[in-house]
């Protein structure tokens, strides 16, 4: 299975998920608003989208002019895919408005109706997403990537097996490893604004301080960016350092 059919899949699994779930909690609400709408906005429609990698739950409201040409939609929940069925959840709160009129008062007084207010804060959540599982293998981590985090964390496994071919192929701490003779000597992920290359120890990084010159490091870690990679011989170089430890 390809990287573009396992993200098209994903894709299309929390969009069928997002649309059976809103429908069952939202139709008989929107019924019920647009028969009695009061004199505030209220919900004319709920939906999901995707954009790029983020996927959004929607509500669309009736500003009080009652024109539809006045309709907004406030965002209440995004999920940004940052793995292999895995997403990190931000829960906006009535507070992003994607198109403002100055009646809704910032997206923050949307109806004066509790349990409105309680379904649209409770049920807009992805919480119990059914598609957030783990990945099994460095190919469905990747998979689950950008291009530009793909190609880069790529061609650090590929210096790996470069400098140990030996070493065995894993997922520890949630993270792609590498194990050779049962220690973890190698690891990498993506961030949202970078990605890491991780010696599994403690002292890898002090012992080839001068050639980390310019990279963003910690006691176990290589922070660098997708674009600019890291060097082949660099990744080598720490690989042969971690296995030389011990």
């Amino acid at each position: 299975m390809g990287t573009a059919s396992v993200l098209a899949q994903l894709r299309q699994q929390v969009h069928r998920w997002a649309d059976t779930r809103l429908k069952a909690k939202f139709s008989r609400l929107l019924d019920l608003r647009a028969q009695d709408p009061g004199p505030f906005n209220y919900p004319i429609a709920v939906f999901s989208e995707w954009r790029g990698k983020v996927f959004y739950l929607n509500v669309r409201y009736r500003a009080r002019s009652r024109r539809p040409e006045d309709d907004f939609v406030v965002r209440h929940t995004r999920m940004t895919l940052t793995g292999f069925g895995r997403f990190e959840l931000a829960y906006f709160r009535h507070r992003q408005v994607v198109h403002g009129l100055p009646w809704t008062d910032g997206g923050r007084v949307l109806s004066r109706d509790r349990r409105e207010r309680s379904l649209l804060a409770h049920d807009l959540t992805a919480a119990r997403m059914p598609v957030a599982t783990k990945p099994r293998t460095i190919d469905e981590y990747l998979a689950g990537l950008s291009p530009e985090n793909r190609t880069a964390l790529q061609k650090v496994r590929r210096a790996v097996h470069a400098a140990t071919p030996d070493a065995e192929e894993c997922i520890s701490y949630g993270m792609p490893a590498f194990r050779l003779e049962g220690k973890l000597i190698a690891g990498f992920k993506a961030a949202a604004d970078h990605c890491s290359f991780h010696p599994m120890s403690g002292d890898t990084v002090a012992t080839l301080k001068a050639d980390l010159v310019g990279y963003d490091t910690s006691r176990g870690t290589i922070r660098f960016s997708a674009r600019d990679g890291l060097p082949a011989t660099l990744v080598r170089k720490l690989v042969k350092a971690r296995i030389a430890e011990d």
